[in-house]
């Protein structure tokens, strides 16, 4: 669009431009627009005292400020600054308060009990002791005597079942028989023969129900009469044909 000689006059009036070395002067309209008068040959004249344009000049409004443009496109993103420098390591916080104790926790169960231990390898025998009788020999099918001390007879025997275990006492008083007895290494079991349960001074000992290899008793013997009493231990093992082979010892 072509822009007249007034309008363009006015534009520059507005814009500040300095004629004839003097401000040029302008009376304003309204807020957007301002008043000047202009001549025939577009030469601008002031206005009087009271904003009147002089003779001959003609008054013209000029927008202030034209309207606003559209946004214009967006210019492209600029490149990634570097990265800023890490930052000083913090205060270190104070300790937390230290937790509630817990509840006491229930009792576990009892524990299973466990399988008998593996009998150790049997010991060397000791030196017989003052007025101890010490035996070992093998012994085949009938009472075989072992050891005899004062009235006390130990013998053994080796049958299907296995060694087995006769005392006797040459008086025929009562006995009581008492200790622990195993067989084939399982657990010892307590055994105690009350005076009574015995009759005519003999008693068979430790005879297995079945077949067994190996029998252990430790414990003694005592006469319930007298009071008169004797350690015993016997180790028999089942050595094959026939035969059962028994060492221990009798003790005062």
């Amino acid at each position: 669009m072509r822009i007249s000689g007034r309008a363009a006059l006015a534009g520059a009036l507005v814009a500040g431009l300095v004629v004839g070395g003097g401000a040029l002067a302008w009376s304003a309209t309204t807020s957007s627009t301002v008043k000047v008068c202009v001549t025939k040959k577009n030469v601008v004249r002031s206005a009087s005292s009271k904003n009147v344009c002089p003779t001959g000049t003609t008054a013209v409004s000029v927008n202030k400020a034209g309207r606003t443009g559209k946004t214009g496109a967006t210019g492209a993103t600029g490149a990634t600054g570097p990265t800023g420098r890490t930052g000083a390591t913090g205060i270190a916080g104070q300790p937390g308060l230290a937790g509630a104790t817990g509840e006491r926790g229930l009792q576990g169960l009892r524990g299973l009990k466990g399988d008998p231990g593996i009998p150790g390898e049997r010991g060397e025998r000791g030196l017989q002791g003052p007025g101890s009788v010490d035996f070992a020999t093998a012994v085949g099918d009938g009472p075989q005597l072992l050891a005899a001390i004062d009235d006390f007879l130990v013998y053994g025997n080796c049958n299907s079942s296995g060694p087995n275990l006769l005392v006797k006492r040459t008086n025929f008083g009562n006995l009581r028989l008492w200790g622990a007895w195993s067989q084939d290494g399982a657990a010892a079991t307590m055994i105690r023969y009350p005076a009574g349960e015995v009759t005519g001074g003999e008693l068979g000992l430790l005879v297995p129900s079945g077949g067994v290899d190996t029998m252990t008793f430790v414990g003694g013997m005592t006469d319930v009469s007298s009071g008169e009493s004797y350690s015993l231990s016997v180790f028999a093992n089942d050595i094959g044909g026939a035969q059962c082979f028994y060492s221990g010892q009798v003790t005062p």
